[in-house]
């Protein structure tokens, strides 16, 4: 019976590494971060996060982070939207960055509220 299993496990670590021949494209995950520096009594509860190539999605925009699903690496454009009307803002925002595979790829949002 460990037999089996073992052929079994050979087989399915065979056929895995024919998948990760195929060529396709590399890909990475990006670490979306909100951090409050001032107005945090302003602040608004959620905000939306814009990748390149990803539907937009609500983060907590209060000390919030959001991980991506894989991506294709290759620089992307990403957002943090605040809702109208609540006078918050973040330097440098949108801005490219660049996803790597096989490396921790993070950018931070750094908001001020008013």
């Amino acid at each position: 019976m460990n037999s089996r299993y073992l052929v079994l496990a050979f087989g399915l670590a065979t056929l895995t590494g024919c998948s990760s021949d195929s060529g396709g494209p590399a890909l990475g995950t990006l670490v979306v971060e909100s951090e409050v520096t001032e107005g945090s009594e302003n602040v608004p509860q959620f905000s939306t996060l814009t990748i390149e190539g990803l539907a937009p999605v609500e983060i907590s925009t209060e000390d919030g982070a959001e991980t991506t699903q894989p991506l294709p690496v290759g620089s992307r454009d990403v957002s943090l939207t605040y809702p109208e009307g609540s006078n918050c803002q973040a330097p440098n925002n949108p801005r490219t960055v660049e996803i790597r595979s096989n490396v921790p790829n993070t950018t931070t949002f750094v908001t001020t509220c008013i």
